[in-house]
This record gives C-alpha cells, structure tokens and sequence, in this order.
C-alpha cells in the first residue's frame, strides 16, 4: 500500500498549522503596532495576517480600525 497519501496529508496539516501560526504572529503584531498608534505598519501585519488565513475576523477587524 502507498505511503504517499498518508504523506500527503500529513504535509497539508503541516503548512495548515504554518500558515495559522503566521497569521496569529502578524495579527498580534497589528495589535501592538495599533496600541502605539502605528497605523501603517499595524495595517501591513493585518494585510499579512489575512494572506495567512482569509477568515480571520480579528484580522479583518484590526484592519477595519486601522
């Protein structure tokens, strides 16, 4: 039997984690750069955040009050 499913599977829950684990990073990024009145730089974390994960509603809400 291929392993290469299996393999497969594990490597697209791999990049899933990745990809939220950058997401949540640049979205508490925005919130501090927000919090010291850094809108710009706030704004390009959020921008990364939702490049990350689309759906992410803080992001889209940190941005929204940028």
């Amino acid at each position: 039997m291929s392993k290469f499913p299996k393999i497969l599977s594990i490597l697209f829950i791999n990049i899933f984690v990745l990809m939220s684990l950058q997401a949540q990073k640049s979205l508490s990024d925005g919130d501090k750069y927000k919090k010291n009145f850094d809108f710009i730089n706030a704004i390009e974390e959020y921008k990364k955040a939702l490049n990350s994960d689309p759906n992410n509603v803080n992001a889209i809400k940190g941005l929204a009050s940028s």
